[in-house]
């Protein structure tokens, strides 16, 4: 459910081949059989098209190894040492990034919470939210891009999300695909990574100035950490206080925490499902001094009972769950991603009619229709911040 859903070439390379030697196996064991055993019709259509979707599929598999080589190649190109990342923009970065970004504005201001009204918590809230906000995307793979970040902000987008790995012991933003991956370090996108330091530093430089349309508004910045090092979540909390400092919120932040208490800061979430060393390594024992608590500086924790997180298609799998002003609860919902498309954006406001989801991460790198009736409706309320109740309204508009 939190953890990415993709491809473990590898294994998928065994099955296939497996799968090709077993047929020939059969079929030259039919063709040995005497006459009167031998069936009518030995190898079927099925059997063509079978052979014709395994080819496709590894010569898919191939060109995606092909390209994931050369830029392997790319990145450790230079003296030994090299560091495994880049914040400096190439310029195959720059012009995938200028297919995507749109030139129209948002409409975006900055949220004002009114007294008055009902709606004042986190959970009552839909934000407008960003998934894989470094991501730049593209065939065959894509690219990370400090840039993204800050177009994503300028998008008036209030809830980022990065994907954490370590490499020679530094803290990356990067994004797999793979479904499993136990050493963490196959990735879809391209090298080179970005450092998480520069990462946080991008949030800082341009998330609460004018650069944004909407730089008093809380930002929430979702963390995934692909990792089982105990001293990876040591460092990246030292990165965290080191870098956001003052911004970060000090304190737990629940759904029912006032909206109006967190203005103009910085709410830090882990997501625990996709984090395998969270619940061990966040939290430093007594007789360590070099350690720093990563627990110390989360605000929530995602993948939690009150924090929920899905991905689109398993959430929307489940029961219908409108909107309850009574029930405590917030969910994150991740976009789905397919073998042969990769990932799709999410029908939002679906989402949002049947079961209330106050975060649904869109991906800003694929201009669809879904992004448009996404963005569309925080620009409608002029805000990144629109009550659930005035979004079911609005959803309830769209589609009479």
């Amino acid at each position: 459910m939190g953890f990415e859903v993709s491809i473990n070439y590898t294994n998928i390379l065994i099955f296939l081949f497996g799968e090709i030697i077993y047929r020939d196996i059969v079929t030259r064991s039919i063709y040995r059989m005497p006459p009167s055993l031998i069936p009518t019709k030995p190898f079927t259509l099925t059997n063509y098209v079978i052979i014709i979707v395994i080819a496709a599929v590894l010569i898919y598999i191939l060109y995606r190894m092909i390209k994931k080589r050369q830029s392997e190649k790319a990145g450790s190109a230079g003296v030994p040492g090299t560091l495994p990342y880049s914040d400096k923009e190439t310029s195959e970065q720059l012009a995938q990034l200028n297919k995507i970004m749109k030139s129209t504005g948002t409409g975006i201001t900055n949220f004002v919470p009114d007294p008055t009204t009902a709606y004042g918590a986190v959970k009552d809230y839909c934000i407008k939210s960003s998934f894989n906000s470094a991501y730049v995307g593209g065939g065959g793979g894509g690219y990370m891009d400090q840039k993204m970040v800050k177009y994503v902000l300028s998008r008036g987008c209030r809830f980022v999300d990065f994907e954490v790995y370590m490499k020679d012991d530094v803290p990356i933003v990067a994004y797999s695909s793979a479904i499993y991956d136990s050493c963490y370090n196959h990735f879809t996108s391209l090298n080179p990574a970005l450092s998480l330091s520069g990462v946080f530093q991008t949030i800082m430089t341009n998330a609460f100035n004018q650069t944004v349309p909407n730089p008093g508004d809380p930002l929430f910045v979702q963390l995934r950490i692909k990792s089982y090092l105990p001293e990876a979540y040591s460092m990246i909390a030292q990165l965290v206080a080191g870098v956001l400092g003052d911004r970060l919120y000090q304190g737990i932040v629940e759904p029912t925490t006032p909206i109006s208490s967190i203005m103009g800061k910085i709410v830090l979430i882990v997501d625990r499902l996709s984090s395998p060393g969270f619940d061990n390594y966040s939290t430093c024992s007594p007789d360590n001094m070099n350690c720093t608590s990563l627990k110390k500086y989360t605000n929530m924790v995602s993948g939690s009972d009150t924090v929920r997180i899905y991905r689109a298609n398993d959430l929307m799998m489940q029961m219908t769950n409108p909107p309850d002003p009574s029930v405590y609860l917030m969910r994150v919902v991740m976009p789905q991603s397919a073998f042969f498309t990769g990932m799709s954006n999410s029908d939002s406001l679906t989402l949002i009619k049947n079961y209330g989801a106050q975060a649904v991460l869109e991906c800003f790198y694929i201009n669809d229709g879904k992004l448009a009736v996404y963005e569309a409706m925080f620009s409608q309320f002029k805000s990144a911040f629109v009550p659930i109740s005035s979004a079911l309204s609005y959803v309830q508009d769209q589609q009479i």
